[in-house]
């Protein structure tokens, strides 16, 4: 099967996962919201009693608007938090690898967000007032063998969490999509902002969205993992805690490497993100999550 025939994509079974699955791990074995949290106070002034869900009570409002990208996130790569959080991530990934059984590449640089309780600007909202940012990650170039970890730094709940849709209504909607537009791979992946418009164009298909989307809500101590071609978005935060947490995407060791001989065979670049190619050493960490604990 070809890596980048996107009927063939669609229709295969992914490596790893069906639907979306919360997983639970050893909070008290890791210290990244203790690292993450000390970090923060330091950066920032926040005093001694500062929690990260409410984050939002401790920075002015102008210094919220100054930091918060479109998206409505404050944003931070973890490289930027410091060597104690990016250990911390190395460690998780490497537990993580142990619990799935088997090695995997994984993200070098992934953002912690902050989504504050704050309206978003207007680049995804519909005429009747209301946000629409579910995607694929597919979208954006990331491989369609890729899994989509999302890991809260503390309790999540309703517009605080991420939203997920089935992947029956997710795979249906990427199928219509893909055959309206008649995308060949190479235009697929950069089509975020086509499919907010087709969305738009398409109101029985935002209704079964809308009607199938629910917020996964979770506690510290867990982690979603999810197909990429899930899709999923972020409401505007109404409630009062702060949602703070990090997604990051791995590929089985085995998936990359056909990956990469696929492209290798056909003379092909590999896809980007943010001027990064997708590859191990740019975007992805040189190091497997095995071998970058032991690093």
């Amino acid at each position: 099967m070809s890596h980048f025939d996107l009927k063939q994509l669609l229709e295969a079974d992914h490596p790893v996962f069906g639907e979306a699955s919360a997983i639970n791990y050893p909070a008290s074995s890791f210290a990244l919201q203790e690292v993450l949290r000390s970090t923060l106070m330091e950066r920032y002034g926040f005093p001694a009693d500062f929690r990260l869900d409410k984050m939002h009570k401790y920075v002015e409002a102008s210094k919220i608007a100054e930091n918060s990208e479109d998206s409505g996130h404050w944003t931070h790569p973890i490289q930027e938090l410091g060597a104690p959080m990016v250990a911390e991530y190395h460690r998780f990934v490497g537990w993580l690898s142990d619990h799935l059984g088997f090695d995997f590449v994984f993200e070098n640089n992934p953002l912690v967000r902050f989504h504050i309780p704050n309206r978003f600007d207007d680049r995804f909202r519909l005429s009747d007032g209301e946000i629409f940012s579910h995607h694929s990650d597919t979208m954006l170039g990331d491989y369609f063998q890729q899994v989509n970890c999302w890991l809260p730094f503390c309790d999540v709940k309703e517009t605080g969490a991420l939203s997920v849709c089935s992947k029956e209504t997710s795979l249906t909607t990427l199928g219509q999509f893909i055959d309206q537009h008649e995308f060949a791979y190479a235009d697929y992946k950069s089509s975020r902002p086509l499919f907010f418009e087709y969305m738009r164009e398409h109101p029985e298909r935002l209704a079964a969205i809308r009607a199938d989307t629910m917020p996964v809500n979770m506690r510290y101590g867990q982690c979603l993992l999810f197909d990429p071609r899930t899709l999923h978005g972020t409401a505007e935060n109404i409630s009062d805690s702060t949602r703070v947490s990090m997604d990051f995407r791995i590929i089985p060791l085995a998936a990359y490497d056909a990956i990469m001989a696929e492209l290798d065979a056909t003379g092909t670049a590999p896809n980007s993100y943010d001027g990064d190619s997708l590859i191990r050493g740019e975007f992805y960490c040189a190091d497997t999550a095995r071998t970058a604990v032991r690093a």
